[in-house]
């Protein structure tokens, strides 16, 4: 664009528009060399806020003898020199090209004979107009002229700022990681490329071999705090004092600085908003508030942070969470407060889900109090931020100072939920919780146990078993317990078939969840979502599930709560898998296995990391997929999904051409879910078992699990099963249609391959052609994902299976031989197959095999 403006002699100037740090000095430098190509001299000004002086922004470039006092008579005399030292130059719209970086800040006198080189075509103007700033009319007048040609640039989006990040680091970004650049940066590129700067040089930004994750908090680069303190500095001492306290207090009552609110906000300092009668008041944007707290002084931030707590005080503290910030105020401040402050303080932090701070508050609290309400929050707190064998030692402790009933349960369902996630020992959970049982007295504690009882074998995948102890969970008094347990029954109906039954009452338990608060060794609200989308899955709308899910992950990320942020990005993946995009799987698996090693989260390391390898392999990346799994060794099967934890191996022995292993482990693992009473599981195993060739031996399973399931999902598996068995080309059509509109991308293109395939053994072709028609539309939507049906049905004559199966194992390097005894066939057999293998695919040796196979 901006070439084709210089070239137009009707234009004298190119204005880049936009907020500040959007890009305008980057994209007017890059005009301003491109004009030197095209054989301009080139100017830049010189424009800052305190210019007070004539012609300041061009005194660098004008005639030593130039009269500043007298710029206008003198501008015959500044033409002539121009003339004078380019002579002979490009001629047009033009031959001096003049950046102005931040055209608001041009003095008058410069303004004014700017406007009067481009008029007359001497010089051709670029310049960045930053939004809603004031501007003098000459300035004015020169943004206005009708020869000016405009640019607009805006912050950038989310998607944006992640695609950026991604290019500049030339790896895979995790999303936690993209959403913290984003919501720090709001977009503002020139301040997102000294965040990354500032996160890469501290070591909190790295590469973990699958993607760039962050962790921890680093100083902002001195670039970056220059920037913000050329903004800050406009403000009087009183106006700095402000914006100090909003960067240590947040969100703030304007208070004695009702004075320095107009010019605050009006430099673009901070944001007012009204709620009801009171004026509120924020820092304008995250950056501010990440230098002003790097530059306070520990004896200032006390004195700031003291007054603040005194003013709420004062006010009476009439909102609850006032009692939160003046325990940790005036805790950092003098070290002294009260036992019932720092209590108070910490349930309210619990409530906010913001850890760090209930452990800050609970181990002072725990010095001047010797109850069990300090230890618990405590521990709960320690299990959050990743001191698992701490937080059992504290927890442990707590249940010594138990004096009440209720107090016994709680100690013992958090030191369940240590020993089950972060420990990956459900059956020592189980162990515990039984021995809590025989010791409670009252009904009520019995019963809470007992369903807690029920949420922990899920996690060993008994989902039969589970189901006994999750019966009278609706008959359960307490509304935190009852959530939870519903929660889980709701997802133990639906792995049972039970479908509609289980959705709606995952939606009452999540909905009933949203509504309390202060729910000590409970877990975060998000954590009741996967029930409903996991029903949401089996009911066929998996897009749908997805977008439940992915509302969870923003409620876990919105409380930083690091155990919902661990069990969404691993449910994501699994819903990725399911609808055939398994790079989004992989990327999320990352980001599961990132944050389960980073919290010591050992019980979902397993299933993040048997998903990761899953869409490693069917992406082909077979060392990362055998990498993933090398680190599974040893751990215990955990999870809702233990029989799918198999999958990683599955796919990673189908991609090296080991069907026959593969189909072996899937015929294993659907046994292991049937005696589990996991339908969900059993027939996401045997639709995989069909896929790799195994339809023969699966689709009368499936069929079964069809009719004692209400789940639409399981129904069309079902069918494509059936389809894949009878060879029925229209059939499976039909299924394509159906796995299509349910989501599942992937498993519709190979229902489309696989009607291809028998369409063209019919000796239809026209039906053939439609069929891989529909199925390379959707394989554009899967990511490169690879299956044998796809890999058969992409050569120009489709392979059987038995000559897929083989031509996988020759391609992996086997010799006739090899492959002839892994498959128990005669090489005799192996050889003649392999001629009709180079034959179809128009090779002549196996390298050449190999590279049509990946093709």
């Amino acid at each position: 664009m901006f070439r084709e403006v210089l070239a137009d002699s009707t234009s004298h100037s190119f204005l880049i528009e936009g907020p500040q740090g959007a890009g305008k000095t980057r994209l007017g430098e890059e005009c301003l060399a491109a004009a030197q190509v095209e054989g301009y001299l080139t100017w830049r000004t010189v424009t800052t806020p305190q210019t007070t002086f004539p012609l300041a922004a061009l005194a660098h470039v004008l005639p030593k003898d130039f009269d500043l006092q007298r710029p206008l008579e003198s501008f015959q005399g500044i033409i002539a020199h121009l003339h004078k030292g380019h002579r002979g130059s490009k001629s047009g719209s033009g031959w001096i090209a003049v950046l102005v970086d931040d055209i608001n800040l041009l003095d008058d006198a410069s303004a004014t004979v700017l406007e009067q080189l481009t008029t007359s075509g001497i010089a051709f103007m670029i310049a960045s107009v930053e939004d809603h700033r004031e501007t003098s009319e000459s300035v004015s007048r020169l943004i206005y002229q009708d020869s000016a040609r405009r640019t607009e640039l805006a912050y950038l989006d989310q998607q944006e700022v992640e695609a950026l990040l991604s290019a500049t680091l030339e790896g895979l970004v995790g999303p936690r990681a993209a959403d913290y650049f984003f919501h720090v940066s709001e977009g503002n590129i020139l301040y997102l490329r000294e965040l990354v700067i500032g996160a890469v040089q501290a070591g909190n930004l790295t590469f973990d071999g699958e993607m760039w994750e962050i962790s921890g908090h680093h100083k902002p680069t001195p670039h970056l705090s220059e920037l913000v303190w050329k903004r800050v500095e406009s403000a009087g001492a009183e106006g700095r004092e402000f914006l100090e306290t909003l960067a240590l207090c947040g969100t703030s009552g304007i208070g004695p600085y009702q004075s320095e609110v107009p010019s605050l906000e009006s430099a673009g300092l901070i944001r007012i908003t009204r709620r009801g009668r009171r004026t509120m008041a924020d820092l304008a944007h995250p950056v501010y508030g990440e230098v002003l707290r790097t530059f306070v002084s520990s004896t200032r931030k006390s004195m700031l942070l003291l007054a603040q707590a005194e003013r709420i005080r004062a006010a009476g503290a009439r909102r609850q969470e006032d009692f939160r910030y003046i325990a940790q105020w005036e805790l950092f401040a003098s070290g002294e407060v009260d036992a019932s402050t720092l209590l108070k303080g910490s349930r309210l932090a619990r409530r906010s889900f913001d850890y760090e701070q209930v452990k800050v508050l609970t181990e002072a609290a725990c010095r001047v109090d010797e109850g069990f309400w300090p230890r618990l929050l405590l521990g709960e707190a320690l299990y959050e931020l990743g001191e698992a064998d701490r937080a059992v030692e504290v927890l442990k402790i707590a249940a010594t100072r138990a004096q009440r009933e209720d107090e016994h349960v709680y100690a013992s369902l958090a030191l369940e939920r240590v020993l089950c996630w972060a420990l990956a020992a459900p059956e020592e959970a189980l162990r515990i919780n039984a021995e809590a049982a025989q010791r409670a007295t009252t009904p009520e504690a019995r019963a809470t146990l007992d369903v807690a009882q029920g949420v922990f074998l899920t996690f060993t995948g008994r989902m039969r078993d589970a189901l006994d102890h999750l019966k009278e969970v609706e008959n359960i008094p307490n509304a935190h317990i009852r959530a939870v347990g519903q929660g889980t029954l709701a997802t133990v109906l639906t792995f049972q078939g039970r479908v509609d039954e289980g959705l709606a009452i995952a939606h009452h338990a999540y909905e009933e969840r949203k509504q309390l608060i202060d729910p000590p060794a409970l877990l975060h609200p998000s954590e009741n979502i996967p029930p409903v989308a996991c029903a949401i899955q089996e009911s066929g709308s998996l897009s749908q599930a997805y977008m439940m899910m992915l509302k969870g992950w923003d409620e876990a990320n919105t409380d930083n709560d690091l155990e919902g942020l661990t069990m969404m990005a691993s449910a994501l993946a699994r819903a990725a898998l399911l609808e055939g995009r398994p790079r989004t799987a992989r990327r999320w698996a990352s980001q599961a296995v990132s944050l389960a090693r980073h919290q010591g989260f050992l019980g979902p390391l397993h299933p993040a990391l048997s998903r990761l390898a899953e869409a490693s392999a069917m992406v082909q990346d077979r060392p990362a997929a055998r990498r993933a799994l090398q680190e599974t060794r040893g751990m215990t099967p955990w999870g809702t999904f233990t029989p799918e934890l198999c999958l990683g191996h599955v796919w990673l022995s189908a991609t090296s051409g080991d069907l026959a292993h593969a189909r072996e482990l899937l015929t294993e693992a659907s046994s292991r879910a049937q005696s589990m009473g996991h339908v969900s599981s059993e027939a996401r195993l045997l639709t995989d078992l069909c896929r790799l060739g195994g339809e023969h031996q699966a689709y009368e399973r499936l069929k079964h699990l069809a009719q004692i399931s209400s789940g639409k999902f399981t129904a069309i598996r079902s069918r494509f099963a059936e389809a894949l068995h009878l060879q029925d080309p229209e059939m499976l059509m039909d299924t394509a249609h159906e796995l299509k509109e349910a989501g599942a991308l992937l498993l519709s293109a190979e229902a489309a391959a696989a009607a291809a395939e028998n369409w063209q053994r019919k000796g239809n072709t026209r039906q053939s052609m439609a069929s891989l028609r529909m199925m390379n539309s959707l394989l554009g939507q899967c990511e490169g994902a690879w299956t044998p049906l796809i890999a058969s049905t992409a050569a120009e004559t489709p392979l059987t299976a038995r000559e897929l199966e083989i031509s996988l194992l020759v391609a992996e390097g086997d010799t006739n031989a090899e492959v002839a005894q892994k498959l128990f066939l005669s090489k005799r057999t192996v050889d003649n197959h392999l001629l009709s293998i180079f034959r179809k695919l128009g090779v002549t040796n196996r390298r050449e095999l190999k590279k049509a196979l990946a093709r």
